[in-house]
Formats: structure tokens, sequence, C-alpha cells
């Protein structure tokens, strides 16, 4: 059995960052200096090497299984493992 994790495509654009999209969804938007994760644009507080991580549009409810759950709520980045505990790692 396998399975195809990713299908979109990289392609440099005019306005000089670097799309990973999949089926038209953004996933990875690179500038250069900086990564976005899951969103078509970052907001990078002036920084250079850093990393965009926009809130989560559907907060996870259910707990995950052999791993964890990264993601920002408001502003904060949180974790949440498997037996459901959610650990706010940085606050907004």
């Amino acid at each position: 059995m396998s399975y195809r994790i990713f299908d979109g495509y990289m392609s440099p654009q005019s306005d000089g960052y670097v799309h990973v999209t999949n089926a038209g969804t953004p996933i990875y938007l690179f500038d250069g200096y900086n990564l976005a994760l899951l969103t078509a644009t970052g907001s990078y507080g002036g920084g250079h090497g850093v990393i965009f991580i926009p809130n989560g549009t559907v907060i996870p409810t259910a707990n995950p299984v052999g791993g964890g759950i990264l993601y920002v709520e408001n502003g904060a980045l949180k974790y949440r493992g498997p037996s459901g505990t959610v650990t706010v790692l940085g606050p907004a």
C-alpha cells in the first residue's frame, strides 16, 4: 500500500516568493529568509529566519494518536498531546 502525501507543486512567483500549494490551498510560503505555514502570507515582525504560523481556523478537539498537535489560537502557541492536555508554550 502506498500513500500520496503531497499532490501540489512548488513554483517561484513574480512576487519573489516560492509558493507550495496543494490543490490551490497554501501550505508553505518561502521568501528567502522566512517561512509561513498554512497561509498565503506571513507577518514576520521584521525578523529574518523566522516561522509564521497563523491562528487555527478550527481548533483541535480530538486527541492525536502517536504524537501531538502544534497550533496557534488567538496568538498563543499551543500543544495538544495524546492524553488531551493542552499546554500553552507561548502566551499571546
